[in-house]
């Protein structure tokens, strides 16, 4: 059996990483003070971040509590294909159940950081519900809207009034 080169991310790693950085952004904590927090080096963290390093049990529990996270997040949203790449699965597959509408380079944006620090910022929680319900009432509108096109317009494409294309930004689906 060949080796990887040690360059080269397990997939597994490289999603644990990825969870970590997600979450590291979305509380606007630099790699410098996480790393502070734990005894680490900004460098280890960006090496764990890429998944070029394993994240140790005792370490990733030190990260669930550094991020207030249960340690169990750093494995959500793993798609099939990923967790695929255990040797021998002894308990059965993941759920099929599981939502994985976004992308996780979505995820992963400065915007959705920026998003999600202004949701959780708003203090008063019928305001911070009733900010996302409307969130997702202009979601579902939208993609009722392209499904609807979709059907007047078998090609696909959507047009204006003066019939040249019509540049849309994809529409995010908030479950």
């Amino acid at each position: 059996m060949m080796r990887k080169p040690k360059n080269v991310a397990n997939e597994i790693d490289a999603h644990v990483g990825s969870r970590l950085r997600l979450r590291r952004l979305l509380l606007g904590i630099s790699q410098e003070k996480l790393g502070g927090a734990l005894g680490l080096t900004f460098q280890q963290i960006q090496k764990y971040e890429r998944g070029a390093n394993r994240v140790g049990a005792s370490r990733l529990y030190d990260l669930s509590i550094a991020l207030d996270v249960p340690v169990s997040y750093f494995f959500a949203d793993m798609a099939e294909e990923t967790a695929a790449v255990m040797p021998v699965r002894v308990a059965g597959g993941l759920s099929s159940s599981r939502e994985s509408t976004l992308d996780a380079d979505v995820l992963l944006s400065k915007e959705t950081a920026d998003l999600v620090r202004a949701y959780y910022g708003i203090a008063d929680l019928e305001v911070r519900r009733r900010t996302l319900d409307f969130l997702r009432t202009v979601s579902e509108s939208v993609i009722l809207e392209r499904k609807l096109g979709q059907k007047d317009d078998p090609s696909g494409e959507g047009s204006d009034d003066e019939g040249s294309a019509v540049e849309k930004e994809p529409a995010i689906e908030v479950a």
